[in-house]
């Protein structure tokens, strides 16, 4: 049986602003996280540019384990 990896992405590397649109946020909210000092994993530097590209794997994983908080159930009413 072949070996599938648990999430699937439309590409290897996004821009920024890509990875953003895909991953549903704010690109302000990812900038403050960079001038905040904050580690982002997957971020890659192209060399001789001004431009960054996102590895979404370890990106999402990042993103779901320090960022993200799980749903909770406030109520039991039914709409």
């Amino acid at each position: 049986m072949a070996n599938k990896e648990q999430n699937s992405y439309p590409q290897k590397y996004f821009l920024v602003s890509e990875a953003c649109r895909h991953f549903g946020l704010k690109l302000r909210t990812f900038k403050a996280w960079r001038e905040a000092g904050i580690e982002i994993p997957g971020l890659i530097k192209v060399k001789g540019s001004n431009y960054y590209i996102i590895d979404p794997i370890p990106f999402h994983t990042w993103l779901i384990e320090t960022r993200l908080e799980p749903a909770t159930q406030k109520s039991n009413r039914s709409f």
